[in-house]
């Protein structure tokens, strides 16, 4: 006997299983998540910095005397005066970076001064070799840091009443430095040196940069450097005085920073001397300080930077806008292309595209034949 199958004993399709609510304990966990997460993109935190423990940086550095002219051109790109190498010709004294052993002397970074950038990140030991190769002046020297962590005995500062090993390492002499970088030491630092007559060789050239940054720190595209220093006479022996942008004096003879639109610049400022300085930039602003600036004051043994992505073709002048400084010495050009490579500013490209001199100022004589 057969029996019919209904149509309710055939298979049904099954439903999908609903999914289940999170839990309350679910959603805390995805806040805090969310929290976290939101807190470490403004914070700046890099996972590197998790996994990252300090290295060992070593450098090879001596203190070496130079034939200098503050003015290799002679000319004040700015005024038109001119000068003399013997006004502008001095003994300056430099650090310079070798090889391992002091073999073989590196390429200068920034013609000899500033000295070499030292760099390190947070955690890093930093060892810099110290030979002092000063025939000329015949003087002691040293090395002393800002910004890094260190022991008497690697301060590099003399002190008659507390003299400390590597506080004045004698001609032909060498000592060993360690210093250490901290949470506390990210920024741009100078070093300098602080021996027996520091004043005098700090003057002349003996000066330089550190630089901390965290661990996996996104580089700049472009990174520029002023150091403003004032050469007195009392220190170089020239009959004049020039305040002086890595060592030299005047447009023309200072740095030719360059970039292209777009670049992300960091511009790293820094002083030695005794006065203070305000670093000015023509036609450029960034923040600082949680607003925008055109001006950055600083003072002796200070060093700063300020950031910005260029966006402004042409070719502008740097300088300190302390009056006399600038005068004396302390300008610069500052030259951008656009993404072409084209600098507008540039008068061999404005006279081709215009076909026209620049218009010269007109003299007026008035009746008393005085010119106005």
């Amino acid at each position: 006997m057969k029996f019919m199958k209904s149509e309710k004993s055939e298979k049904q399709p099954k439903k999908p299983k609903r999914l289940r609510r999170p839990t309350k304990v679910l959603l805390a966990i995805d806040l805090i998540i969310l929290v976290l997460i939101i807190a470490w993109y403004f914070s700046g935190f890099n996972i590197a910095q998790l996994f990252y423990h300090g290295k060992t940086r070593e450098y090879w550095i001596a203190a070496v005397p130079e034939k200098w002219n503050i003015m290799p051109t002679g000319v004040d790109g700015m005024t038109g005066a001119k000068y003399t190498p013997q006004e502008t010709t001095m003994e300056a004294l430099i650090y310079r970076a070798y090889t391992p052993g002091w073999k073989k002397a590196l390429p200068d970074e920034y013609g000899g001064m500033p000295g070499p950038m030292i760099h390190a990140e947070v955690g890093d030991t930093v060892i810099v070799h110290f030979k002092n190769l000063d025939t000329y002046y015949k003087r002691p020297h040293s090395m002393h840091p800002h910004g890094l962590h260190y022991t008497p005995t690697n301060d590099g500062a003399y002190v008659y009443s507390n003299q400390q090993p590597g506080d004045a390492v004698g001609v032909g002499h060498t000592y060993t430095y360690t210093w250490t970088a901290g949470s506390d030491s990210v920024g741009d630092w100078i070093y300098h040196d602080h021996s027996v007559d520091s004043v005098d060789n700090t003057t002349l050239g003996m000066y330089g940069l550190i630089e901390v940054t965290k661990p996996g720190a996104v580089a700049p595209q472009k990174q520029m450097v002023t150091f403003f220093d004032e050469m007195t006479s009392e220190s170089t022996g020239l009959p004049n005085e020039y305040d002086t942008i890595n060592g030299h004096a005047f447009v023309g003879n200072t740095p030719t920073y360059t970039a292209t639109v777009g670049d992300r610049i960091q511009w790293i400022v820094a002083a030695v001397g005794s006065d203070f300085h305000d670093f000015h930039i023509h036609g450029h602003r960034w923040k600082y300080d949680g607003r925008d600036q055109d001006l950055l004051e600083l003072g002796p043994a200070e060093a700063k930077s300020v950031w910005f992505t260029e966006n402004a073709p042409g070719t502008w002048l740097v300088h300190c806008h302390v009056d006399e400084h600038m005068m004396q010495g302390m300008s610069a050009q500052y030259e951008v292309t656009d993404k072409n490579g084209v600098n507008p500013s540039s008068f061999s490209q404005i006279n081709t595209q215009q076909n026209a001199q620049p218009p010269m100022p007109q003299m007026h004589m008035d009746p008393d034949g005085d010119m106005d």
